[in-house]
């Protein structure tokens, strides 16, 4: 079962910050997660927020907000 992730427009301007080739990566992996969402040991619920998840990719640490559908 694979899931759609809608980006918000916060999550799009934060994104746009890192350096391509690191959106790049973000990107590969988020659609990966999406994927199957299983997989990923590297993702991480954050405990202030209700649907709020840490993504690590590399030495990156992304905390984009984005609907997962």
């Amino acid at each position: 079962m694979s899931y759609d992730v809608i980006f918000t427009d916060t999550a799009l301007k934060n994104l746009s910050r890192y350096p391509s080739k690191d959106q790049q990566a973000i990107l590969k992996n988020i659609k990966q997660l999406a994927e199957n969402p299983v997989t990923k040991s590297n993702v991480k619920k954050l405990v202030d927020f209700d649907v709020s998840y840490r993504l690590r990719v590399g030495t990156l640490e992304c905390c984009l907000i984005a609907k997962i559908v």
